[in-house]
């Protein structure tokens, strides 16, 4: 009988000395540190967007019945 799962096989990363892997981990941590700090100046810039004015006609549905915003 065969089996309805297959399995999947992945890619392994290459095989390295020593010293390259510290070389790529040293880069790659160089990154890490360096993601909050990209995200934060992004979300710096999403506060100094503009402010649209809503829409006179928008009207949302509450408990006491539809009113405008």
């Amino acid at each position: 009988m065969e089996s309805k799962t297959k399995t999947k096989q992945t890619d392994h990363p290459e095989v390295v000395s020593e010293a390259e892997w510290l070389v790529a981990r040293k880069d790659l941590l160089t990154r890490e540190k360096e993601f909050p700090r990209q995200r934060d100046a992004l979300s710096a810039a999403r506060l100094q967007l503009p402010m649209g004015l809503g829409s006179p006609a928008r009207r949302v549905r509450c408990l006491t019945g539809v009113r405008a915003i």
